[in-house]
């Protein structure tokens, strides 16, 4: 038994190792909420407490009521997973009175963060989230525009990533009010710190919000029908290359940890939605399979293709959301990208050469 789990520990070493400086960004958003239920945050946070943010999923995250959530594979610890797997974290916090007043975000959950992925050279950018009557107000704010540059750094991030969530048909003062915004940030951040955004291709801000940016993450998710499959997120990332006349560098390809139930007939589209390790536990769905219990999800085999093909297209990369929905072992998708990523590399890398040492002559 332990010789299996130490060679299971190995390979996931190995597979980790194999992770170049050359492979593309890895994104992953974490709710400020969700670091206080990690092993050890009970000493840097304090005592953790029930979340006060509303969650859609249907089924509860046990490991909310606990002190830390269960792996996702083999024995290794969230501490250890994520900065193995994704090289960019955005710490999601809302654009709510605890942002405006300065309660968040706390120095602590950004320094409990750093404390588990240094000394690797991981970018953590600070994600705002908001609507349009969250946003609006502060595009003429400049104490606000200031505070989120000082953030920058007083806190050390890397950057703001603006989760600007626009209604089913964005007006044009909204859309004008984006880019507005990102124009100001832009002018006042510190010059190393980056710039991005979240976007939906079915909610899309105007042409001249996106050179202000550095970065672009798009949403290929949440679509009407099946929610997120590889030739929707194809058609999506297609669809905002050409509209914005974008670089595929500068985009980043977002790969869903849920899943969907769709009801054409619900203005909403979907009667329910299930975080992907509940949907591995109730169903037990194949690597292959991409639909189980009525949900529509992604599952290890689409992943792996997505990010591939993300890598192919030339784009900046992948994101995620988000990694605690992730499920164990061999059914765990961001496994899936590690080995999407590691076979590419090895494929680009071609054939290792066998060599021989040279026999003195007799």
């Amino acid at each position: 038994m332990k010789r299996t789990i130490a060679f299971a520990l190995l390979a996931l070493v190995c597979l980790f190792e194999g992770m170049g400086s050359d492979d593309i960004n890895r994104g992953a958003y974490i709710p400020y909420y969700r670091l206080q239920f990690l092993s050890g945050a009970e000493n840097t946070l304090g005592r953790p407490g029930w979340s006060p943010s509303p969650r859609p999923w249907e089924g509860q995250f046990l490991a909310d009521t606990t002190r830390e959530l269960p792996s996702s594979w083999q024995d290794a610890s969230w501490e250890t997973r994520l900065p193995a797997v994704y090289n960019t974290f955005y710490l999601h916090i809302p654009l709510d009175e605890d942002f405006l007043s300065g309660k968040t975000p706390n120095p602590r959950h950004l320094a409990y963060l750093r404390s588990f992925i240094s000394p690797n050279p991981i970018q953590i950018q600070l994600s705002l989230i908001g609507g349009s009557r969250d946003f609006l107000p502060l595009i003429a704010d400049e104490p606000f525009i200031q505070r989120l540059a000082d953030l920058c750094g007083e806190q050390g991030f890397d950057g703001i990533n603006l989760d600007w969530e626009f209604p089913a048909t964005p007006k044009a003062h909204e859309k004008a009010g984006l880019s507005e915004l990102a124009r100001k940030l832009k002018e006042v951040l510190p010059e190393k710190a980056l710039l991005t955004a979240a976007v939906s291709r079915w909610r899309l801000p105007d042409q001249d919000f996106f050179p202000h940016l550095d970065g672009v993450n798009l949403m290929a998710y949440d679509g009407f029908g099946r929610h997120a499959t590889f030739l929707t997120a194809q058609a999506d990332t297609e669809n905002l290359l050409t509209r914005m006349n974008l670089d595929p560098a500068k985009v980043s390809l977002g790969l869903p940890f849920y899943g969907r139930k769709f009801r054409g007939d619900d203005p909403e589209y979907w009667s329910g939605t299930l975080d992907y390790k509940s949907i591995v536990e109730r169903f037990s769905p194949l690597p292959e399979d991409n639909e189980a219990g009525g949900y529509f999800f992604n599952g290890p085999k689409t992943i792996e293709e997505k990010t591939l093909w993300a890598k192919k297209r030339g784009m900046e990369g992948i994101f995620v959301w988000e990694p605690f929905h992730d499920a164990r072992g061999e059914r765990s998708l961001s496994v899936a990208i590690q080995q999407a990523l590691t076979a590419s590399k090895q494929e680009d890398d071609g054939p290792a050469v066998a060599t021989t040492e040279s026999q003195p002559s007799s």
